[in-house]
C-alpha cells in the first residue's frame, strides 16, 4: 500500500501533538516537593526612650526609638510582660517619672491616660501656690507652660486719693509656672471707662511672703509675666520700678506752695516725693533771705 506525504505528515504532526501532550498531563500530576524553609526567628517591637526624659513631659515621636529583639534577647534583658509595643499608646501620655535613655515603656511609668500631675506634686517643699490672673495677650503668648519660669511685673493704677502714680515694677523674679487655666472675660476700669479684658489664671509656686505681697497688690492694678531663662533663675534683675516721666526723661511735676507774710507773698516749690521731708516754714524763711540778698529793699524797716 502506497502512503502519500500528505498523509506521511498528518501523521508525524499527530505524533508530536500526542507527545506533547502526554508532557503536559504528566507534569500537571506531578506534585511538587515542599521546600523546608529555615526557621525565622520571631522579633518583638520594643519602643525605647531616645533620650533621658523628665517627669511631667508629654512624649512625642521623637522621643521614641523603635528596637527588634528575639524571644532570647527579649528574656535576657528581663522586659516586663506589661511593657507597651505599640507607639500609638504611648504618644500623648505624660511621664509619671523620670526614665533613662533606652528604657522600655511600661504602663507604670505614665499618669492615667488624659491625666498629668497634680498641683501639689508639681509643688515643692516650702513653697506656696498661688493663682493669680493675668491679661490674656501678656501671657507671653501662652509660652508661659508649667514648669517655665517667669518674672511678675505689676503696674499699679493711678490713685489720687491715696496719692499713688501709676507705676511699674518688678513684683516678683524668677517664679516657677504650675499651670496655667482657662481664660475668663471680665470687665474692668481703666482710666475711668468699663473696658472687656480677657484674663488668664496662672498659678505661681512662691514663697510665704511672695503669696502674701500678690495679694496686697490685687485688685490694685494689672500683672504681666515675662519669660525667664531657666539658667538665669537665680539672677536678681535690681529693677526698682519706673513711671512713664521717668522712662521718656520728662521734667518731674513740682508742687508749689504760697507763703503769706504780712505784705509779703512767696513761693515755695518742691518735689513731690520729698514733701514730707521739708518743714514748709523753713523753706519760706531759706526763700525770703534769698530774696532780700538778691534785692534788697529800698525800706529797711518794711521787712521785719
Amino acid at each position: 500500500m502506497r502512503v502519500s506525504p500528505g498523509t506521511l505528515l498528518l501523521g508525524v504532526v499527530a505524533v508530536m501533538f500526542g507527545l506533547l501532550g502526554a508532557y503536559i498531563v504528566q507534569k500537571n500530576m506531578q506534585k511538587p516537593q515542599p521546600v523546608a524553609a529555615a526557621d525565622a526567628p520571631q522579633l518583638y517591637t520594643v519602643p525605647r526612650a531616645s533620650m533621658d526624659l523628665t517627669a511631667g513631659r508629654v512624649i512625642t515621636m521623637g522621643d521614641i526609638v523603635i528596637h527588634k529583639l528575639t524571644a532570647q534577647q527579649f528574656r535576657d534583658e528581663g522586659l516586663p510582660a506589661s511593657y507597651m509595643p505599640r507607639t500609638s499608646d504611648i504618644i500623648g501620655r505624660t511621664l509619671r517619672v523620670d526614665l533613662p535613655k533606652g528604657s522600655s515603656f511600661d504602663t507604670p511609668v505614665f499618669y492615667p491616660e488624659g491625666t498629668g500631675p497634680s498641683i501639689v506634686e508639681r509643688l515643692d517643699p516650702g513653697m506656696r501656690a498661688v493663682t493669680i490672673k493675668v491679661a490674656a495677650d501678656e501671657a507671653v503668648d501662652m509660652f508661659a507652660t508649667p514648669g517655665t519660669w517667669v518674672d511678675v511685673l505689676f503696674r499699679s493704677e493711678e490713685d489720687d486719693k491715696e496719692d499713688l502714680p501709676e507705676m511699674t515694677v518688678s513684683l516678683l523674679e524668677g517664679v516657677k509656672v504650675l499651670a496655667v487655666n482657662s481664660t475668663t472675660t471680665e470687665m474692668r476700669n481703666i482710666r475711668g471707662q468699663r473696658e472687656a479684658r480677657q484674663q488668664t489664671s496662672v498659678t505661681l509656686s512662691v514663697t510665704p511672703d511672695q503669696a502674701v505681697a500678690l495679694r496686697v497688690v490685687e485688685n490694685r492694678g494689672t500683672m504681666a509675666l515675662a519669660l525667664r531663662h531657666p539658667d538665669d533663675v537665680d539672677a536678681n534683675a535690681q529693677f526698682a520700678g519706673m513711671t512713664m516721666d521717668q522712662l521718656l526723661n520728662r521734667p518731674v511735676a513740682r508742687e508749689r506752695i504760697e507763703v503769706y507774710r504780712g505784705h509779703s507773698i512767696s513761693q515755695v516749690e518742691f518735689r513731690e516725693r520729698f514733701r514730707a521731708n521739708f518743714d514748709p516754714e523753713k523753706l519760706a524763711k531759706q526763700n525770703l533771705n534769698k530774696q532780700a540778698k538778691a534785692d534788697p529793699p529800698a525800706n529797711a524797716d518794711a521787712v521785719k
